[in-house]
């Protein structure tokens, strides 16, 4: 993720991150791995001022579906590592495209939903630095993605009660 997003950065100096580790007890371990690699880093939680931060930590539980919406597009970055992935359509509820890695075993319907729709791009770390750039240089491409990302989420809005109307067909049989 910091190699694209250095890799990006060149061709945008202007671009910057926002952040967001999974599990709260590596806040602290990212944030001192980004101020190592030189960066200039905003921990949301913090009351101490950055100037021009390049990335932004959000170093509290409960932020990121809301961060999405601030965003022009969106890398899901549990899906780089072996953990299975995450959840795609949180960001897609922002009409932005969504960026997922190799590791999606554990989201197999939301893979085939976004691979479906089109609403995004699996992408391997390799690539991922020339797909945000070449999204980030391509404003038709990036908000016809970022439609279709949407629409993979409202077209499957419901789908809990959805299963409880098929369940209840089969436990309510009528006498």
């Amino acid at each position: 993720m910091l190699a694209a997003f250095g890799e990006t950065r060149r061709a945008f100096p202007n671009l910057a991150l926002i952040l967001a580790p999974r599990h709260p007890e590596r806040f602290g371990a990212v944030h001192d791995l980004l101020t190592r690699r030189g960066l200039r880093v905003r921990r949301a939680a913090s009351e101490a001022a950055v100037a021009d931060p390049e990335v932004i930590l959000l170093d509290t539980m409960g932020q990121l579906a809301k961060a999405y919406g601030l965003g022009d597009l969106a890398i899901v970055g549990g899906s780089f590592a072996p953990i299975g992935g995450h959840n795609l359509l949180e960001a897609a509820a922002h009409s932005i495209p969504v960026l997922y890695g190799p590791h999606m075993n554990r989201q197999p319907d939301m893979l085939r939903l976004m691979a479906r729709n089109g609403g995004g791009a699996q992408v391997d770390g390799a690539e991922l630095g020339k797909t945000v750039a070449d999204l980030l240089s391509n404003d038709d491409r990036r908000r016809e993605l970022g439609r279709r990302a949407r629409a993979t989420l409202d077209e499957n809005r419901g789908s809990a009660r959805k299963m409880v109307e098929i369940v209840k067909r089969y436990v309510e049989k009528p006498a």
